[in-house]
């Protein structure tokens, strides 16, 4: 049982690497923020040379720290919270994914040249900015979602949109 596990570890840190030297360039989406602490989730377009996205891991998701040091996500944190579910290519180079916590789903595509994550908020269409997470320490430590603020401008009016989320979603 320990050599599998020491197996699995290594397999996800070569793999990681192989990913990780896949993007030649990135480009910001949007981040989450929390009320527990100051570290932000980053979601970057990850781009294989000016203009395409990788095929492989269109997005890359990785945390900056109070400390402003970059790590990665752990892999429960990719699996029930921060981490892309499904992304799938679409035809114009745009693709299309949704978070491990939240089912919505996203689109990746260029707009005015430029990669940008567009999700529905309140019914529009939104370049989507930042999503705000409100936390309460639960059970055993483990955080409570009270709600999850989606913040971005609508796309046909440029105005700036929010929706609150309520629920029981993973943080």
């Amino acid at each position: 049982m320990g050599k599998l596990i020491y197996v699995t570890i290594v397999a996800a840190i070569v793999l990681y690497g192989h990913v990780a030297a896949a993007c030649n360039k990135t480009s910001s989406l949007f981040t989450i923020e929390r009320s527990t602490n100051a570290n932000i989730v980053h979601y970057d377009a990850c781009l294989v040379n000016e203009s395409e996205l990788s095929a492989s891991d269109p997005v890359e998701v990785y945390w900056i720290m109070e400390s402003g040091l970059r790590e990665n996500l752990t892999w429960m944190e990719a699996r029930y919270a921060y981490g892309i579910r499904s992304p799938e290519k679409l035809g114009d180079g745009a693709v299309e994914f949704s978070l491990a916590a939240f089912g919505r789903k996203m689109l990746v595509t260029k707009i005015d040249g430029i990669y940008r994550a567009v999700v529905s908020v309140n019914g529009q269409r939104s370049i989507l900015e930042k999503i705000y997470v409100e936390c309460q320490t639960g059970l055993l430590g483990a955080p409570r979602v009270l709600y999850a603020d989606f913040l971005g401008q609508a796309l046909d009016t440029g105005a700036s949109i929010v929706e609150r989320v309520k629920g029981q979603m993973s943080p």
